[in-house]
């Protein structure tokens, strides 16, 4: 059967959000334009932004959303390319904030991260926004809109807002948001859960974002890395690694085009393991370099052994 092109599915897929998960006041609804409106401490901001990208410093300002004031949030440049790749003089960088920086309980309508995206290279402003809705409604997933942003009175124009992968959006879907969670940043080369031997050295790739009150949430990660590339029965591999929303998950990325995904790179994913039945998960984490082919193969990397759930589960008719 033949692919749609990128273009054609992203525009298909907009008229299909509107159905999505929006309530009232809902920070993520995509019928609803807000304004950031961001003031910080510092006179010379922008340069203490620039000088912390690589220590991912924060910085003090006051946020106001909807005429409600949020004193006291940190800020700073976020992302990878999207940063280090913009041209010569853009100052139009993303920027992630922490509302909760100062006072613990400070929240925007439930959310105490905030990721306010640039899209780079994306001309539309709309991939991340698309990709990220048309997930969602099938899986565990981030959600997105678009926000206007002021930087000290300034109009810096259109960003997405992204949802943060945290504990927050887990509580939307999962019954206990309390379980490990790990983070598996981008990387050409990723580590696609992999299983490289017992020695914890070797999966300095991922990092333990929760450990999920385990003794050990190493040892339970490289159980899970073991049974995707080792375990020859898929009902044995199920009752550690929950093969069916996660086949979603990366077929989700292949049909959408996802460059950065477990199903491409083998990174820029995250796992989460569910403590009520000590299963994994495996969830997509950042849609900014999606809609990007029109012509990936549905068996995509099934072949490749550095993509375990690919390779050794999924191509297992």
């Amino acid at each position: 059967m033949p692919r749609c092109t990128a273009t054609r599915t992203v525009a298909a897929t907009c008229l299909l959000l509107a159905a999505g998960h929006a309530t009232a006041q809902d920070f993520y609804d995509i019928e609803v334009l807000r304004t950031a409106r961001l003031s910080f401490h510092d006179a010379d901001w922008k340069q203490m932004l620039r000088d912390n990208y690589f220590s991912e410093t924060l910085i003090g300002a006051d946020l106001e959303i909807d005429g409600e004031v949020y004193p006291d949030v940190g800020v700073r440049i976020r992302g990878n390319t999207s940063y280090t790749a913009l041209p010569a003089g853009s100052e139009k960088f993303s920027l992630k904030v922490d509302v909760d920086w100062i006072h613990d309980d400070q929240e925007v309508m439930g959310y105490k991260n905030l990721n306010f995206n640039n899209a780079f290279h994306d001309p539309t402003f709309c991939r991340e926004v698309a990709y990220n809705n048309y997930v969602a409604r099938f899986i565990p997933n981030p959600r997105a809109n678009h926000i206007l942003v002021e930087l000290n009175g300034e109009n810096w124009g259109v960003y997405v807002n992204t949802q943060q992968p945290n504990k927050d959006m887990l509580d939307d879907w999962f019954a206990d948001d309390d379980g490990m969670r790990i983070k598996c940043a981008n990387n050409p080369f990723g580590p696609g859960l992999q299983y490289r031997g017992t020695s914890p050295t070797q999966y300095r790739d991922y990092e333990i974002q929760d450990d999920g009150g385990l003794a050990d949430p190493l040892a339970a990660h490289i159980m899970v890395c073991d049974a995707v590339t080792n375990w020859a029965s898929s009902s044995d591999i199920d009752t550690v690694f929950a093969i069916d929303p996660s086949a979603w998950s990366v077929a989700l990325e292949n049909l959408l085009s996802d460059d950065d995904s477990y199903s491409n790179k083998g990174c820029d994913f995250m796992t989460y393991r569910d403590p009520i039945d000590g299963r994994t998960h495996l969830l997509q984490r950042d849609a900014n370099e999606s809609w990007t082919e029109s012509e990936w193969s549905p068996t995509r990397n099934f072949s490749a052994t550095n993509k375990p759930v690919l390779s050794n589960v999924l191509s297992d008719p």
